[in-house]
């Protein structure tokens, strides 16, 4: 692929010596490097583009490129979406183990024995009860939110790659 891109370069640019010279500077610079590709698509992709009818080479650049950079962001979203439902599941096991305390504190607060060992109710149990069910709810949400709030920020960043 870079020796077609020499070649062609060098056909296109038989005509302007200054800017042949400065091509073959960069090629010969740059040939052993793996993101060849991408360095000569920033430093003579749109005079490559002006010089040349067809787009051949243009498509096959930025299919390299854009290949590359799938399967970059197909590996970050893997990694950001196992964070993600890492996180709602902390979430539903914080909320599955909320209710489960709350029922138990309902069971052992709410309605205590009192001295003669009969059942009563007790409004600071009830009370108590429904500050840590509410503890609950509020830290499922909190956690729930932060991770929706990651995807979405990974979205926008991912349609604004796209638009680039």
């Amino acid at each position: 692929m870079k020796d077609k891109i020499y070649d062609e370069m060098c056909e296109l640019l038989k005509e302007r010596p200054e800017k042949m010279q400065e091509f073959k500077l960069f090629h010969y610079k740059n040939q052993n490097v793996s993101s060849y590709l991408e360095l000569f698509d920033t430093e003579f992709g749109d005079l490559y583009r002006s010089l040349q009818g067809s787009i051949n080479l243009k498509s096959e650049i930025l299919l390299n490129k854009k290949s590359t950079s799938k399967n970059s962001l197909a590996l970050e979203k893997n990694d950001i979406y196992k964070a993600e439902n890492t996180l709602r599941m902390v979430a539903l096991i914080v909320l599955i183990m909320g209710v489960l305390g709350t029922l138990f504190m309902l069971y052992n607060t709410v309605w205590t024995e009192d001295y003669t060992g009969e059942k009563e109710f007790s409004a600071t149990g009830l009370g108590m009860t429904i500050g840590y069910l509410l503890s609950t709810v509020t830290t499922w949400a909190v956690l729930n939110v932060i991770s929706n709030i990651s995807v979405n920020i990974f979205k926008l960043r991912e349609q604004t790659e796209r638009k680039d």
